[in-house]
This record gives C-alpha cells, structure tokens and sequence, in this order.
C-alpha cells in the first residue's frame, strides 16, 4: 500500500470549491517579483492568475526565527512575502481560500527573489554509490503542475468501493493544519487531509466520521487522487543527472530546506 510520506506532498491538500463559467484576470508586476499561480485565485472578478511578492529582509527575518517552528515560519514568510493576490493585498480569507499548491508557488516564488534561483543538495547515486553535490535551477528543474480549467478542475468524482466520492482540491486552511500537525502518523495526517478534500459520498454530505469508517484502499485511492491532480511545484520530483555515470538521480527537496529552517 503507498502513503504519502513526503512533507512536500502532504502540505499540498486542503478544499476548495467553486461554481459557473468566469472570466480570467491578468495583472502585471515587477518581472522578478511576479508569479504564476498555477491553480489560479478566484474572487468575485473571475480567476486571478498572477501574484506579486518581495524580498524578505531583516524584519522578516526576525520574525522568522521567532516562528517557534518550521511549519510556523513557512507561515510566516508566506504571510510576510506575499505583496499582493492580482492587484490587491491578500487578506487572511484570502489565505485560508488559496489553494495549497498556489501557496507552495508563492513560497517558492518569495525563496528565489531572496536567495537567488539556485540551490545545492547533497545525494547519493544509487548506481555508483557516489555522495554528489547537486546544483538545483529553481526554474529549470522544479516542474509545476497547472490546472487546465482553474474552476472546472478544482472538484472532480471518483469511483470507489464505498461509492462515488466527490472530491475537492486543497486550500490553505487544510494545508496550515497539515503543517502545524507534521508530528502526528501519516495514518492521522492523511485523516485530516481528507477531512479538508472529501465533499461528499453518495451525494451526502460527510463528517469527520465518513472519513475514518473509509476502508483502507479508498482512502489510499482518494488519497493518491488528491497528490496527483493538485497543482503547484513538483519538489518532491526534482531529478539530476550523476556526473560520474549519468543516472538520473532523484533529488527530492523541500521548501523547509530551501529557506533553511
């Protein structure tokens, strides 16, 4: 049976629901400071599909370290980094309603216009058996995955032993739980994920208790349903080639690693 035991993939799953045909928003922004959001905000213009961040200084980095955690001080810097959603200031329902993989791309956004587009992780090849010193390119090897309909995408049906299950894409208030809670077992974790993601079951609405009375295998399938189709930077997916034989290497990373907490 796969669970996720990846931090990057469990902070990418929350709900997030909406209806009826909308328009798309364009903004502009400074290039640097610019970012695609690849799940797209909707408010009640329409989809936005761009966000503005900033350099953290000194300020930021003070309240950083004053988080008390890392999943706090990714809070912290998301709160901090994020400039504007379009072409207004975020609110905290603004933050709460951002889908988790647009709040992964903002991080990610607000980690290379302050430490640059580059990063270096240490990993083993599992061919040569070589510790090796892997230049990443922020932009070149981390693949983002995108909503092809911003509203359509966000909520889909899937076939299970238990029925039909409605499922819904992450949002921020689900992801911050995920976050504060990174101590608990992956069986708890994927709990509180589909407690934030499943809509309903047979057309009923579901509680809490619809999520533990799942069997197993449809909670591993609604599970894997939600990592595949949520949208954001792929981190845990980053591979490079060995330099002494050529395999593909993965090199998984993580936005704890990137800002250094």
């Amino acid at each position: 049976m796969t669970q996720i035991t990846d931090v990057n993939q469990i902070n990418k799953l929350a709900q997030e629901l909406t209806a009826g045909p909308q328009a798309v928003v364009t903004t502009e922004a400074p290039a640097d400071n610019l970012v695609s959001l690849p799940g797209g905000f909707i408010n009640q213009l329409g989809v936005v599909k761009t966000a503005e961040v900033r350099e953290l200084n000194g300020l930021d980095e003070e309240a950083i370290a004053k988080s008390g955690s890392t999943a706090k001080a990714l809070l912290t810097i998301l709160n901090r980094g994020l400039e504007k959603i379009g072409d207004k200031k975020p609110t905290k329902e603004d933050f709460d309603e951002m889908l988790s993989g647009d709040r992964d791309a903002i991080l990610l956004a607000i980690r290379k216009v302050t430490f640059g587009n580059e990063s270096e992780f240490n990993q083993y090849c599992p061919v040569c058996d070589k510790p090796q010193l892997f230049n990443i390119d922020l932009t070149e090897d981390v693949k983002i995955s995108k909503l092809e309909d911003p509203v359509n995408d966000r909520q889909w049906k899937v076939k299970i032993k238990a029925g039909i299950a409605e499922v819904a894409l992450p949002n921020g208030i689900t992801q911050k739980k995920i976050m504060e809670n990174a101590d608990k077992t992956i069986a708890e974790l994927n709990t509180m994920i589909l407690s934030g993601c499943l809509v309903s079951l047979n057309e009923s609405p579901t509680s809490p208790s619809t999520v533990l009375e799942l069997g197993i295998a449809d909670r591993e399938t609604l599970i894997t349903e939600i990592v595949n189709r949520n949208p954001g930077p792929r981190l845990g997916e980053v591979t490079k080639a060995c330099e002494v034989c050529g395999t593909e290497v993965d090199v998984p990373i993580s936005l704890a690693a990137l800002f250094r907490l």
